[in-house]
């Protein structure tokens, strides 16, 4: 998710999914504000990390959010432990035009 993505979703009280933050990301001056706007916005986050990034705002992540491990034997579940965290249940109804389930109801803060 780009920079500006992330001021977006702020704005629009959307819920963020950053993929992901690793050393990298880190470096960058404009990223790190970025996502400490997110942790201030109270907006739902997603966020992933990578495995040896430990400072800094992947610190922070590491220590604020529920940290769920991704790995091969588990992804598939992980979208309904993902919804039930966020209190949600998996959308019903034929696929959109696009391909996709109707979008949940969003949830206040």
């Amino acid at each position: 998710m780009g920079i500006a993505a992330i001021y977006r979703a702020i704005e629009e009280e959307a819920l963020i999914v950053i993929d992901e933050i690793a050393p990298m990301e880190l470096r960058s001056p404009a990223f790190v504000p970025a996502v400490e706007a997110a942790f201030a916005s109270g907006t739902p986050l997603i966020v992933s990390t990578h495995a040896h990034a430990d400072v800094g705002v992947a610190h922070r992540v590491r220590r604020e959010l529920t940290r769920l491990r991704v790995k091969l034997g588990n992804r598939d579940r992980l979208v309904e432990e993902i919804l039930r965290i966020f209190g949600l249940e998996r959308p019903s109804g034929p696929p959109t035009a696009e391909g996709r389930s109707p979008t949940p109801p969003r949830h206040g803060r």
